[in-house]
Formats: C-alpha cells, sequence, structure tokens
C-alpha cells in the first residue's frame, strides 16, 4: 500500500510571541523581561489524503502550543534574548474496516537581538534578527487490510528577521502587532512504509498576530494580552498523488487565538512619586506632573493635573502653554532626549483633549540636562521624570 509522504516544517518563538515569532513584545524598561504565551491553533494547510484507491483523508487538525521567552533590555534601544516552544496536533478518521491516524509536533528554539525606537507618544516598534532552529515530527498509521505505518522527522536552521510594534489606547489598553519570516534548511529523514531517500531542501516561513494589552493600575510591568495567530510553513510538505503516483510540494498553515503574560524584572511597580512643589515662573503659572519610569503614559494623578492646569488656563484667557518634558539619569543623552518629548507629547495631546489650541502650546525636551534633584549619572529618580506645564 502506498503512503502519502508528507512532512511540515513548524516554528515557535517571542517579543516580543505564540508558536511562530511575530511576537509584539517591545521591552520598554531595561533589565531583565519575560512572557509566557499558550495558544490553540487549527491546520487549515494541506491534507494527507489516500484517494481515490482509499476514501480517507486527515490532516493534523488542531491542538495546543506554549511559547516562553526571556531577555535582557540594556541601557539603550538594544536587547538580546532567546525562545522557545512547542505545538501539538493530532486527528483520526475512518470508513469500512480503514482506520487513519496521525499525530504532529513540533519545536523550536530562537536566538535573537531587537532594537527599539519610539513613533510618537506612547508608541514603539522593536526590529529584531536571529537564528532559528526546529525540530518537526510526524507519525501516521492506517489500520484496515493490514497495518502500516509511516514515521518523518525534519531538522531546520536558519535566518530569520522580525518587527513588533505596540501603541497604548489608555494608560492600561494599547493594541500590539507583529510580523515575521525566517529562511530554513531543512533536512528531511522518514522511516517505516514508503521511505523516501534522505535529503535537504529550502523551507520558507511568515507570520503574523494581533492582539489587545491590558496593563494594571500601578503595576505597570504586569502586562496580559489576547489575540490571534497565523503562521505559514511554505514548501514544507510532500505528498504523493495515490492516482497518478507524482509527488507534489504543499504548504502547512496554522490559525489560532492567543494569550500571553509578559513581566519587566527590573520595572519599578508601586506608588507614584512624592509631589514637590511647582517651580517658580516669573510671570506665569506652573503644573507639574510625573510618570513612571521610562513611560510616557498619562497617569490618572497626571491626568488631574492637566485638566486643572487646562481650565485655569481657559479661566485666566493664557494664550500660551509651555510643555517641557524632563528624564532622569538613567540611559543615554539621546534616549532621554527622545523620552522627554515624547512625555512632552503626551501632556500635549491631553492638554488639546480638554479644550487648549494645539497653536497656543509650544514643546520642549530637556532630557536629562535639567534635574530637579541632582544625582549620580544613572540613578533612578522619580521626580527627575516629570514634564512642566507654564502659563503666561
Amino acid at each position: 500500500m502506498s503512503i502519502a509522504k508528507r512532512v511540515v516544517l513548524g516554528a515557535a518563538a517571542a517579543t516580543l510571541l505564540s508558536v511562530g515569532t511575530a511576537q509584539a513584545q517591545v521591552p520598554e524598561m531595561p533589565g531583565f523581561y519575560a512572557s509566557a504565551t499558550g495558544l490553540w491553533m487549527f491546520n487549515i494547510g494541506d491534507s494527507f489524503n489516500l484517494a481515490p484507491i482509499v476514501p480517507l483523508a486527515v490532516r493534523p487538525g488542531n491542538g495546543p502550543g506554549f511559547n516562553l521567552q526571556f531577555g535582557y533590555k540594556f541601557d539603550s534601544p538594544w536587547d538580546v534574548g532567546v525562545r522557545g516552544g512547542a505545538q501539538w496536533f493530532r486527528q483520526r478518521t475512518a470508513t469500512g474496516v480503514f482506520n487513519l491516524a496521525t499525530d504532529a509536533n513540533h519545536q523550536n528554539i530562537d536566538l535573537e537581538a531587537g532594537y527599539s525606537f519610539s513613533m510618537g507618544p506612547d508608541s514603539a516598534a522593536r526590529v529584531y534578527g536571529g537564528i532559528r532552529g526546529m525540530h518537526f515530527n510526524q507519525n501516521v498509521g492506517i489500520v484496515g487490510g493490514g497495518a502500516v505505518s509511516n514515521n518523518r522527522n525534519i531538522w531546520g536552521i536558519g535566518p530569520k528577521l522580525g518587527i513588533g510594534a505596540r501603541t497604548n489606547l489608555t494608560e492600561n489598553i494599547g493594541l500590539v502587532g507583529g510580523v515575521d519570516g525566517a529562511l530554513l534548511i531543512g533536512f528531511y529523514r522518514e522511516f517505516g512504509i514508503g521511505a523516501s531517500p534522505n535529503y535537504t531542501r529550502l523551507m520558507p516561513q511568515v507570520g503574523a498576530e494581533a492582539g489587545v494589552q491590558y496593563r494594571f493600575s500601578g503595576m505597570p510591568s504586569l502586562a496580559i494580552t489576547a489575540g490571534a495567530r497565523i503562521d505559514a510553513y511554505f514548501n514544507a510538505a510532500t505528498t504523493l498523488n495515490t492516482a497518478t503516483v507524482t509527488t507534489t510540494r504543499g504548504n502547512l498553515i496554522e490559525v489560532g487565538p492567543f494569550v500571553r503574560v509578559s513581566y519587566n524584572l527590573h520595572a519599578p511597580n508601586g506608588a507614584p512619586p512624592p509631589m514637590v512643589p511647582a517651580p517658580v515662573v516669573s510671570g506665569g503659572t506652573a503644573y507639574m506632573v510625573f510618570f513612571d519610569f521610562d513611560r510616557s503614559n498619562i497617569t490618572p494623578t497626571a491626568s488631574e493635573t492637566i485638566r486643572k492646569a487646562a481650565a485655569d488656563a481657559k479661566a485666566g484667557q493664557k494664550t500660551r502653554v509651555g510643555v517641557t518634558g524632563h528624564a532622569d539619569r538613567s540611559g543615554s543623552d539621546a534616549y532621554n532626549m527622545a523620552l522627554s518629548l515624547r512625555r512632552a507629547n503626551a501632556v500635549k495631546d491631553e492638554l488639546v483633549r480638554n479644550g487648549i489650541p494645539a497653536t497656543a502650546i509650544a514643546v520642549v525636551g530637556r532630557g536629562e540636562s535639567q534635574p530637579l534633584v541632582q544625582t549620580a549619572d544613572g540613578v533612578r529618580e522619580p521626580q527627575n521624570r516629570r514634564v512642566e506645564i507654564v502659563l503666561q
């Protein structure tokens, strides 16, 4: 009896991610970060078909998977990490005296380096690249007219590239997404009935995911993301057509939901920084709002201060509003300058939402050059992570 020869290449990975690699995790704060992902994937790609000799067809239908990621973000845009995971599929079908069963699983481990950059207030992206190694195994068994079995294994390795992005809609809720690709050299081996000689082939992979992320108030380092992912593994299957006795190459396509928990191990949590007096400004009124470490999102306390500043500006008919962003001394000068501008622009956007014309607001970033509290370089001082609003 002939058996349809089919081998599928699978991979599991990150950040920052599902059994593929397009994890949209973008590490925001220096220090260690980690994530754990659970998912349920459905194979909507090629099936294992014995027609017309036997009216049986089966594909590894659906099953659970997981992914783990661990990395370290330097006190700069760069980070390094490792991720790995696994996916399982299983299906049974029968007709008459024949029973066809297939079990499949794949595992991978990825080594990668990433570079994060800002795309505006409260939005960021991470591009990454590295090496992926994987293993896939599939067993097919047929009972009826004599029991036969076939086992296929494939090991692969090759380069990968990807990009993940996030944007915060509110202090707690944001959107994440990502795409990735890899080009693997697969080393194929088959055992059992109808086995073919060992050989190699190139197998491209592409994947994408999108989700909604929730951060806990007072604990911004902890996030939960829920979404959906799709992975396509091209040129990763070989099927024998039992009618024409010819072989063709096909694809595996996996799609399904995922849930991810991510945590920055060195991110500060807890109470906001203590209130300090607003700076003395000649001929104007000043307000001050504070930010979490390496963050530019507006906290509820900051939002109240900004609303008061906007109300006072309108009541006092102030025609100019100065918004100056600052950062502490943890991080490079260039990074802190960009961070201070993101904070200032976030405050400007909130002022506009409270009725202040954008043309009346002047935004300036000072980076770490004008600390409220003098510290040594590298110190994370809460009172220096601020934006000053001046009405004139």
